[in-house]
């Protein structure tokens, strides 16, 4: 798991918004995010610099952008 900054995961995720690389995000039973890419690799990611209600903000943005986030 990686701990980072909303801001960093967003542009760590930018490169892969341009294909069909990311199968799902999640939040799991933690609060942490779960990347899931098509070739099974799951990352996940401990935003620690904002509160919860920012993170399902972010990950909505995601799935405006057509990402499959599971809710």
């Amino acid at each position: 798991m990686e701990a980072c900054s909303l801001n960093s995961f967003i542009q760590e995720l930018t490169p892969w918004l341009s294909g069909d690389y990311i199968r799902e995000v999640y939040l799991d039973d933690k609060g942490d995010v779960v990347v899931v890419f098509l070739d099974g690799v799951r990352n996940a990611y401990h935003i620690d610099d904002c509160t919860q209600a920012e993170v399902k903000v972010a990950l909505k943005d995601l799935k405006e952008k057509g990402l499959a986030v599971r809710d």
